[in-house]
This record gives C-alpha cells, sequence and structure tokens, in this order.
C-alpha cells in the first residue's frame, strides 16, 4: 500500500491489511508517517540484488549509472515541481567504506540542486 510491492507475488504469511512485513515494520518503529509512499522502478529480485551489490557494496558505479536516466524521467514526469532532489544520507563511516554516496549518483548531471548531508550516528546496514 505504501512502498508499492506487488502483493499478489508474497506468501499471506508477509501481509497484514494490504502492508507488507516491511511497511509493517516500519510503521511498530514509528516511521510510519515518514513514508507516504514508495514507487519502485523494478521489482526487486535475484537479478537486481547482484545488480546492487554489485553497485552498493563493490563499488561498482556504472552499475548504478545505469539507473539514472529512469530515476530521472520520474522526477520529471512528477505532479510537482521538484528543484532539489536530497539523496539519502551516509554516515561519515558508510562514505568512506563506500567510496560514493550511491543515491547521488542517480542525480548527478541532471541539474538538481543537492544537499551535502551526512547521518549524524552510524547505524548497522
Amino acid at each position: 500500500m505504501k512502498c508499492d510491492r506487488p502483493l499478489e507475488k508474497l506468501d499471506e504469511n508477509y501481509i497484514e491489511d494490504r502492508h507488507c512485513s516491511d511497511c509493517l515494520r516500519w510503521i511498530k518503529k514509528g516511521k510510519g508517517a515518514v513514508l507516504i509512499q514508495n514507487r519502485s522502478f523494478y521489482e526487486f529480485n535475484a537479478f537486481m540484488k547482484g545488480v546492487f551489490a554489485l553497485y552498493k557494496f563493490r563499488g561498482d558505479v556504472e552499475a548504478g549509472r545505469v539507473f539514472s536516466h529512469m530515476f530521472n524521467k520520474e522526477i520529471a514526469r512528477s505532479y510537482h515541481h521538484v528543484d532539489r532532489v536530497i539523496p539519502i544520507p551516509l554516515s561519515e563511516e558508510r562514505l568512506y567504506e563506500r567510496g560514493f554516496n550511491q543515491c547521488s549518483v542517480w542525480i548527478e548531471g541532471f541539474g538538481y540542486e543537492q544537499g551535502d548531508f551526512h547521518r549524524i550516528k552510524h547505524e548497522e546496514k
């Protein structure tokens, strides 16, 4: 209902009141109001898990750049004017570990103003 996950592909044990188990976990942690709606461009399956592993954890920036066009096309189609995009901030430790902010790569070169934000608290992956 919020995360755009196709519920018909999930086992019914992971669905409650039209919410998947991930959305329910967010709600139980008190973060349900933060996520209004999430839009997924691709289904997260075994292939996409491998692509994201290359990108996020093995430093293959080019694997992430393939998503830039789709990401920016969707922003352009937005119902609201968008002049600033704020990538999900990383902690200094995680930024050092990865060498780049994977969300920043998606919007580079498209003229959006970016803030240089960092997480204050380092958290587990």
